[in-house]
């Protein structure tokens, strides 16, 4: 009998996941076909997750392949435990035994432990569903995907964990920890015998100086040193300054000799110091016909030809877009003012006056006998890159002790025999804009403005450069490698590795981390098996805290008490989840995982914790501090889950019998103004006052305000909306108008979907009959008294905060033009929103199971938000256009009038009375718990 009623408790309770007084009584069975409409939707986020399999590149370096194989791993893992998260907060009130079922099911003879097993079971298969949905697609596509582009043997990778910290290290006695630190390096990795690779390394601290090697480099082994190239054409543009040549804001354009072909610039024309310090706006680099050597085709007709199209304007908000076209711009135009090449220029302005004899941008048959082969990440040797009108953005080949010599000039300048290279290097270091906080831009070095720190990097295939200096610590390191960038021993690494070991803080660890064989069946189940093992591994863990906190505050907590702090856990958890999973970055790169794992417990997100979790169970040693928080998150959560469910055992069940489930009122809004004559402000009066008393409702309000909120927190985020930070109240406004724009249009559409849906749950269908008597003489009427509710409720609250934002931010014409073109637009969406079956708020039901929610969703995203995007640019030039905006209010209206007619009109035709929709008749399931005390004559044996 027990396995009876657990099997009938266990149908009912999953079918009452969505709660089914909130559907309509014509939408029988309809709560089977929602789940079953969202299972479609998820399967159609999983075809979704799945595309971005055709984007894989087998060619690519390991590394990047690599980088590339966790940033999709850890989307799917955060996207998991978001969608867990929400299905968690959605069914808050499903989780435990409700009052209903205390009370209905508490005086038949079943055990209480029945009911609570009944009730995890079906949450538990719900969440399965919600898991296996998600990733019914991608959960077989990715992991052939990940072992198909995994080598076919076992590779070192940099082990991306952290040393512990020493005391300060000196620069005498560097070499010595560097031994130790890089001994398995030299063991068994690129530095060993045979291995092709070589390290030379420079320090200089307090006028002690040293240069040691590894592998087979030499202290005048000669290295591309790549990007360390610009910051000596920045010194090269000090110099030139110093003597008077050229000026810091003179517009490029004044020493190109295509000058006169140029279109002119509308408003401001890049100069020289925005080219030297990024700020020119221009590509980032060159598109190359052969990937392999990308700058050799890249000539000075190429770079005319490319300002002739994009022109020399410079967008006033621009701060900082790092641009090698911008340098190579630069380098030439010095080399036309001062009539020489860019070698001849670098080496009369900068490294003939230091003596740098091995630096320079074309090599001697001698110096190229001390050049070495590069090689990539999986350790195959790579070309060497040529360059053309490219050279001073990354052309130049050095040694350490000619690198070390350049760096102890910026530490001491007044040492100099040349006054104006010493002047120059004082004006070098200047910081020139801040791109960010606590990070300044000098002539292309990056400077730390809190530490002092400068530092640049360099590479290109087959080699790194790091160069860094501290004038307040007298210190300067120099490391050069002919190992590309983000791998085990490459120049990046190692100089971050010694500036920590300088200062004695916890260093990244130069060890080895294994990733196993991959191409094969067998690796491909491993892949397969901790795939599925992860994701129903971070869905427990969310739904373990959820369930968790939820149990443990009903079981602590007096019931009245948590009848009021429910619902504000229920939105803290929604607001957690959104926020957290929006501000993560799915792009996985070392340092963030070296953060995570250097970071408090509770300073990473979780997602993390999994993706090192994958790692392991696939057979990878990377990422083990990750995946040892993994399991101890998990292992806490469902202890918390089982001590809710024991506790809820023991307490809880009694409490929710012997305690009313109701609780009054302590505030009360004890004015509201009149809305129209008195049944018209009785029912807006209602609904403004339901919204403030009742949580369910409050919850739903706020569920979707905050998932419009993050919507918008997401279009801000983009890269072109960072910039509004550093426009001014009154310039330059439109140039970041974009994402304001879409955000406020989204904030009004979500607010009064979020307002009709609230408008949609019954408070209490028992109580229509209370509307039944209200002497609504016309469907006019109440649809006049709807409009009323939903503004009140929605588009006012939206448009007075829009007027706030945007009088703060822009100029207050263009913010009153955005303002009303927003207020009609949300009075457009009321009158959309009013259109339907007439009902008033609260007494009916929509039909969710017949909404099509897997069809509606997609198109909303396939078709509204591109929309949207569209409208945002089209009114931001509006906005600066008149006659164009008149056009696009008059449109507005018009469009606003077209649809308040046809509710009208069908508002009329509806009569006196709205629709209403009475109580569901009750449901009776047997349970088979018949007694035998009410037994009163022989049993029926048939």
């Amino acid at each position: 009998m027990m396995r009876r009623q657990f099997r009938v408790l266990y149908r009912d309770f999953l079918f009452r996941i969505v709660d089914r007084d909130l559907l309509s009584t014509h939408a029988t069975g309809d709560a089977s076909q929602l789940i079953l409409q969202f299972v479609a939707l998820l399967i159609g986020l999983s075809v979704c997750f799945s595309i971005p399999v055709l984007t894989i590149d087998a060619t690519a370096p390991l590394q990047a392949r690599l980088m590339f194989a966790w940033s999709i791993q850890h989307f799917l893992i955060a996207t998991t435990m978001l969608g867990v998260g929400i299905f968690s907060v959605l069914s808050w009130d499903s989780m435990f035994p409700s009052h209903r079922d205390v009370l209905v099911l508490g005086p038949l003879p079943i055990r209480a432990h029945t009911i609570l097993l009944a009730k995890l079971a079906a949450v538990l298969t719900a969440l399965s569903l919600a898991v296996l949905a998600l990733h019914a697609v991608a959960g077989l596509v990715w992991p052939l995907a990940l072992n198909a582009t995994t080598p076919r043997h076992a590779v070192g990778v940099l082990a991306l964990t952290m040393d512990p910290a020493v005391p300060p290290v000196g620069a005498a006695d560097l070499q010595q920890v560097l031994d130790k630190d890089l001994a398995d390096a030299v063991r068994n990795g690129p530095l060993a015998p045979g291995g092709g690779g070589g390290i030379a390394i420079g320090v200089y601290q307090r006028d002690v100086r040293r240069v040691f090697t590894y592998g087979v480099a030499a202290p005048d082994t000669i290295f591309p040193i790549a990007s360390v190239t610009k910051p000596f054409t920045g010194l090269v543009l000090a110099r030139m300054v110093q003597e008077q040549v050229v000026r810091f804001d003179a517009p490029v354009r004044e020493l190109i000799p295509a000058a006169g072909l140029l279109p002119p610039a509308r408003g401001n024309e890049i100069t020289l110091l925005d080219l030297a310090t990024h700020r020119s706006g221009l590509s980032r680099t060159s598109r190359p016909r052969d990937p392999a050597n990308p700058h050799a085709d890249f000539d000075v007709s190429q770079l005319y030809s490319y300002l002739t199209s994009r022109g020399v304007g410079r967008a006033p908000a621009l701060r900082f877009a790092y641009s090698n076209v911008g340098f190579a711009l630069l380098g030439h135009a010095l080399g036309n003012r001062a009539g020489v090449n860019y070698a001849t220029l670098v080496r009369d302005a900068v490294t003939g006056p230091l003596a740098m004899n091995d630096t320079a941008v074309r090599l001697t048959p001698e110096q190229q006998r001390r050049s070495l082969q590069g090689y990539d990440e999986g350790r195959q040797p790579v070309p060497t890159w040529d360059f053309d009108v490219m050279e001073a953005a990354g052309a130049l080949k050095s040694t350490a002790p000619d690198m070390l010599t350049w760096l102890e000039a910026h530490l001491h300048p007044e040492r100099l025999p040349s006054g104006a290279l010493s002047a120059a290097l004082a004006s070098s270091l200047e910081v020139r804009t801040n791109p960010a906080p606590g990070v300044g831009i000098a002539l292309d070095w990056i400077v730390n403005t809190e530490s002092g720190d400068y530092q640049h990097g360099g590479a290109m295939a087959g080699f790194t450069a790091d160069a860094f200096f501290n004038p307040r610590q007298d210190v300067a390191v120099i490391v050069l490698s002919n190992v590309s960038n983000g791998t085990w021993v490459s120049a990046d690494v190692l100089g971050e590795h010694i500036r920590a070991r300088l200062r004695g803080t916890p260093a990244v660890s130069l060890a080895q981390a294994t990733i196993p064989a991959g191409g094969g069946f067998g690796s491909g189940l491993r892949v397969f098996a901790a795939y599925w093992a992860t994701m129903l591994a971070a869905g427990v863990f969310i739904f373990g805290l959820a369930m968790g906190v939820h149990g443990l505050a009903a079981a602590l907590l007096p019931r009245r008490l948590f009848l009021r702090v429910s619902p504000l856990l229920q939105l803290g958890a929604f607001a957690g989840l959104v926020v957290g999973y929006l501000l993560l970055s799915f792009a996985v790169r070392p340092g963030a995982l070296l953060n995570a794992q250097e970071s408090g417990i509770l300073s990473s997100s979780p997602s993390y914790w999994f993706l090192g979790l994958f790692q392991e169970l696939s057979g990878s040693s990377a990422l083990a501090p990750l995946a040892g928080r993994a399991r101890a998150g998990l292992a806490l959560a469902v202890l918390g889950t089982a001590l809710a469910y024991a506790l809820s055992y023991f307490r809880t069940l009694r409490r929710i019998a012997e305690q009313p489930d109701i609780t009054p009122s302590v505030t009360r809004m004890r004015w509201l103004p009149a809305f129209g004559d008195g049944p018209q402000t009785a029912l807006v009066q209602f609904s403004v006052r339901t919204l403030w008393r009742s949580a369910p409702h409050r919850v739903i309000l706020a569920f979707y305000w905050g998932l419009g909120f993050a919507v918008a927190m997401l279009v801000l985020k983009t890269p072109r909306a960072q910039q509004l930070a550093e426009v001014s109240v009154a310039a330059a406004w439109h140039e970041t108008a974009g994402p304001l724009i879409v955000s406020s249009i989204v904030m009004a559409g979500v607010a009064v979907l979020a307002a009709r849906l609230a408008f949609a749950m019954p408070r209490d269908l028992r109580a229509n009959w209370i509307f039944r008597i209200i002497p609504i003489r016309g469907g006019s009427q109440h649809v006049a008294a709807r409009r009323r509710a939903l503004l009140v409720a929605s588009a006012i609250p939206v448009c007075a905060i829009a007027t706030l934002v945007f009088l703060w931010m822009w100029p207050w014409e263009a913010a009153l033009g955005h303002v009303i073109a927003l207020g009609v637009l949300s009075a457009i969406f009321v009158e959309l929103a009013l259109s339907g079956t007439q009902k008033i708020p609260f007494t009916c039901a929509y039909t969710p199971g017949r909404s099509k929610v897997h069809v509606v969703v997609p198109v909303a995203f396939a078709v509204i938000l591109p929309g949207t995007l569209w409208a945002a640019g089209f009114e931001r030039d509006a906005l600066q256009d008149p006659v164009i905006y008149a056009a696009m209010l008059g449109v507005l209206a018009l469009t606003w009038a077209g649809v308040r007619w046809r509710n009208a009109v069908v508002g009329s035709a509806m009569g006196a009375q709205p629709e209403f929709e009475d109580d569901p008749g009750g449901r009776f399931t047997n349970l088979d718990v018949w007694d035998v005390r009410f037994q009163t004559g022989k049993p029926d044996t048939e």
